[in-house]
């Protein structure tokens, strides 16, 4: 975020949660404790879409 002027950073709120999004965005998916910890909802919703996946390959097997 170096190249976004400083005088543009001074007026914008919640410029940290911001710039942690962005990084996090540009980074990808970590899975420790801190991303775990920002993104409970999104972690989440992966675990639920995780045992979507496994009920619907063992229902076809059944």
């Amino acid at each position: 975020m170096d190249k976004v002027p400083g005088e543009w950073v001074e007026k914008v709120e919640l410029k940290d949660e911001i710039f942690q999004i962005a990084d996090d965005l540009l980074t990808g998916y970590r899975g420790n404790r801190d991303w775990w910890d920002r993104y409970r909802v999104i972690n989440r919703l992966l675990e639920i879409k995780r045992a979507y996946r496994f009920l619907n390959l063992l229902g076809r097997s059944l």
